[in-house]
């Protein structure tokens, strides 16, 4: 318990910082879980401001679709609240969709996390994130709802409609099953819709197409050791090397082979 006048804080200038601040977090007591703090303050912050998107990212599912004849990933740029698309990408089989995105609100230039994030097919919703609150055992999951691999390179913000398998984040949910993929399967147009929206309801749509177009996909020839299956645990010899897994190491299937430089070290390649 608090009483008036009684020093809770002191603002300070440590960590990845640009300038004194004060770093406030709302925890859950018996999970110590972070939580929304809005939804506590929302009666004294004003915001009218929606969330705004800059980018959108396809992806074929490796050895199950293609999207304009390549299993590589497809960019579309956001501008003036639109997708931009100067050609309408062709796809088949199985893909994915990604949206690259902040949160800001009324009389501040920061930004934020995007609360909620839906994604729909054909008027269908595919899937769908409530960030509402999280634990610290599920930092690496965040990882794997995001496209990491692009936020290392670039530094944007992808977040995934399309999950590994083995995410189990409480955050994220496919209704429709299948872990968000959309099946490309039939030549037509389909027509996708994001809505984004935060906790006071403000809320933006982005729509773009696609074009179901029948295009061989592409064959996976096996060229590995090991094909690890996300949710099971695993236990891999070579030579002198012994590796376990436990079985929620994994989120998704993986395909590892292992090089040695003939002495001691070893290094992990995913293929």
């Amino acid at each position: 318990d608090l009483s008036e006048g009684e020093v809770v804080a002191l603002s300070g200038n440590t960590g990845y910082s640009f300038g004194p601040h004060l770093h406030f977090e709302l925890r859950v007591t018996a999970t110590d879980e972070p939580v929304d703090p809005l939804q506590y303050f929302s009666a004294y912050i004003t915001d009218d401001v929606p969330p705004r998107a800059s980018s959108v990212m396809l992806y074929p599912k490796k050895g199950w679709g293609v999207v304009s004849g390549t299993e590589g990933n497809y960019r579309m740029e956001v501008r003036d609240g639109r997708v931009v698309q100067p050609t309408i990408p062709t796809a088949w089989g199985k893909i994915g969709a990604a949206i690259a995105a902040h949160d800001y609100m009324t009389g501040t230039s920061n930004y934020y996390g995007v609360r909620h994030v839906r994604l729909y097919v054909d008027d269908v919703l595919v899937s769908e994130s409530d960030v509402d609150r999280f634990s610290f055992d599920e930092n690496p999951m965040l990882d794997s709802w995001t496209d990491y691999a692009e936020r290392l390179a670039t530094g944007a913000w992808y977040m995934r409609s399309a999950f590994a398998p083995g995410n189990s984040l409480r955050m994220l949910r496919a209704p429709r099953g299948d872990y968000g993929w959309v099946t490309i399967d039939e030549e037509r147009d389909y027509y996708f819709r994001y809505e984004l929206s935060d906790y006071y309801g403000n809320r933006a749509v982005y729509r773009f197409t696609v074009r179901g177009e029948r295009q061989e996909l592409p064959v996976v020839i096996p060229d590995y050791l090991y094909r690890l299956q996300a949710g099971e645990p695993h236990i891999l010899s070579w030579r002198d090397l012994t590796l376990w897994l436990p079985d929620d190491a994994l989120y998704d299937d993986l395909q590892l082979d292992f090089e040695t430089d003939g002495k001691a070290i070893w290094q992990f390649c995913r293929v």
